[in-house]
């Protein structure tokens, strides 16, 4: 009752309105702060969970492992350096096919809007080749596909594959198929293979043959990266493309069958074992994974299962310098039976367990629960802010309001009308640049000639530079519009930062972390362009511009898991190579394999940074 009196008498809610003015920049700078402290905490034992496996049919470990021929697997690889390049998918067939199992080819062309070489090569020739080993006792409507990246610094991986083939083909116990699958074109060889296998077509580019038949439904997936005998420690890798994460249940299960072989486990190649749980390690480790994940990349093969809602792994050898091997490798492969065991025991889709969560070590994670609200806390002061300006802009005498204002106010309020020519004429100038940004690669492939990464970097910043020198130019109709042109700015960022938060936390985690205080700070000059606050104003929003929190996670990055000591001239040297490689991918990943990551920036989050900069200029 004292919420509607105050809502329904004018004078009441003119006074409440004065209060929210206020105190309303406090209130949220308080509100940002209280979300960034949150999300450091996180990784304490006390806002962290310990992992579990929710599929009681997995049954992680229960079974007896006893794959033994490291010893073949590993004269095999030898064989494998002296085989020619192009007779491998030969060689591996008649191996498999000896086996008793079906095996077949697909050949692939994947043709980049980008040249990645000297030669100025746009496409990408490969094969994939396959091998499907039935189940006895059911009829093919199931199968776990076993993967492998077939390139010259990685045969242990194919000769695995084929030793476990070999194998597991003497074992009666399979109610699924297994499709052994190795793919010397990378990502893009998986995605042919896939979009055959599935009957459907999701990237741009890749041409590829039918194949020649099929098994039934794909339940998981299991992707092994080895280059050594010599295992040091293995990382379990769950980050597909956009974001998405396979089920926990299935990387838990991959964890426990790992330390049951007493392999050491690592996430994102960071080592953390049951007992070492250190506060350092796991903002380190999750860190890590919010900045993998925020890149919308698939980090391994298993990464283009996820987005067909195809739960998988990868298993990442990390290689040590002196091991006699044998018995590592053995243990590996029991590692590997024992995880397609699990699978084999499924009886329905994993979905008992989480898809949204963040890894800090490799026996506790965060749930959704606990990591969404320190997010939300910062969309509150958004909303807040938002909601003064809206006020601000209505009622012409609030925006005299000062610190020392009295709350009270005896006229009536009087109501201005809203400036729509000047939401329309800055929203149509920075849609448009935000386009040129996105298309400005496109446009120089079509008319001058092929690109390369170095051309789209400086495609991309050129861009850049030009709709900054030009959005300034743009002036408002009225010098009081600003204030409603940031409402309308602010709700459609909430509004886009929020849509992004449920599909890619990390991704929206990051933009709001460096686009808030611009967005909280932002307003026209007082008259005098040289005012020390307007000056301020302009260089945080510049420093924090998208482009420039790119910059800093990659110098972060290249900080904290590359070795570069105290020399600061090789970490930024290292940081821009890095940049330049993280463009290349994006843009790559966009055109071809249909990551929205690239274009999310360009077309949504970088106009909308524009209408900051813009207003700093009015």
């Amino acid at each position: 009752m004292r919420i509607a009196s105050i809502i329904s008498d004018p004078k009441r809610r003119r006074v409440l309105s004065y209060k929210i003015i206020s105190f309303r920049r406090k209130l949220a700078f308080l509100l940002y702060f209280v979300g960034l402290v949150w999300l450091l905490l996180l990784p304490t034992d006390e806002l962290s969970g310990a992992f579990y496996v929710d599929e009681n049919a997995l049954m992680p470990g229960m079974a007896s492992n006893h794959y033994n021929r490291e010893g073949h697997a590993i004269q095999m690889a030898e064989q494998l350096k002296h085989i020619p390049w192009n007779e491998l998918p030969q060689w591996t067939i008649s191996k498999l096919a000896g086996f008793g199992m079906e095996t077949f080819t697909q050949n692939f062309t994947a043709k980049l809007p980008l040249s990645l070489n000297t030669k100025l090569s746009s496409s990408i020739e490969g094969v994939n080749w396959y091998s499907i080993l039935r189940a006895e006792k059911t009829s093919s409507t199931e199968a776990i596909v076993l993967a492998v990246m077939v390139d010259k610094g990685n045969l242990f991986s194919l000769a695995v594959l084929v030793s476990l083939a070999e194998y597991l083909s003497t074992q009666p116990f399979w109610a699924k198929d297994i499709i052994f699958l190795a793919t010397n074109g990378g990502q893009y060889g998986m995605q042919a293979w896939l979009e055959a296998y599935l009957g459907i077509k999701s990237s741009v580019g890749i041409a590829k043959d039918n194949l020649a038949t099929r098994s039934g439904i794909i339940q998981a997936a299991v992707v092994l990266d080895i280059t050594s005998p010599a295992i040091s420690h293995v990382s379990v890798l769950t980050n597909g493309i956009n974001g998405q994460l396979s089920n926990q249940d299935i990387a838990n299960a991959a964890v426990m069958v790992l330390h049951r072989e007493m392999i050491p486990v690592s996430i994102h190649g960071q080592e953390s074992t049951f007992i070492d749980d250190k506060y350092r390690k796991s903002l380190k480790i999750m860190l890590k994974s919010i900045g993998q994940q925020a890149t919308g990349l698939p980090e391994h093969l298993h990464g283009l299962f996820v987005r067909y809602h195809i739960d998988a792994v990868t298993f990442k050898v990390y290689s040590k310098s002196h091991s006699s091997g044998g018995k590592d490798l053995g243990a590996f492969g029991r590692t590997v039976e024992g995880q397609l065991r699990c699978i084999n025991n499924l009886l329905e889709p994993l979905h008992h367990s989480m898809f949204f969560y963040l890894s800090i070590s490799t026996f506790r994670y965060i749930s959704i629960s606990l990591y969404f609200p320190p997010l939300a806390c910062i969309f509150v002061a958004l909303a807040l802010e938002g909601f003064a300006q809206w006020l601000l802009a209505r009622d012409p005498e609030l925006r005299t309001i000062t610190d020392t204002s009295s709350p009270t106010v005896d006229t009536d309020a009087i109501y201005v009308a809203i400036p729509v020519a000047s939401v329309l004429q800055i929203g149509i100038t920075v849609a448009t640049c935000g386009y040129l940004v996105y298309a400005s690669p496109m446009i120089y492939s079509n008319l001058i000639g092929p690109l390369t990464p170095s051309v789209l970097l400086y495609c991309v910043v050129g861009s850049v530079l030009v709709s900054m020198v030009t959005v300034p130019f743009v002036r408002l109709a009225s010098p009081c519009d600003w204030h409603i042109v940031k409402f309308f700015y602010l709700l459609l960022l909430i509004t886009a930062l929020l849509g992004i938060g449920l599909l890619n936390f990390s991704l929206s985690l990051i933009i709001t972390v460096g686009i808030t205080v611009p967005c909280l700070c932002a307003a026209p000059s007082s008259g005098n362009r040289c005012d020390m606050k307007c000056l301020i104003r302009v260089l945080a929003t510049l420093l924090l511009s998208p482009v420039l929190v790119f910059f800093y996670c990659c110098v972060l990055h290249v900080y904290t898991f590359v070795e570069v000591g105290n020399d600061y001239s090789t970490l930024l040297l290292k940081a821009f190579e890095f940049t330049s490689e993280g463009l290349t991918e994006l843009y790559l990943s966009s055109q071809v394999l249909g990551s929205w990551v690239y274009v999310t920036i360009c077309v949504c989050v970088w106009p909308l940074w524009l209408v900051t900069w813009s207003l700093n200029f009015q």
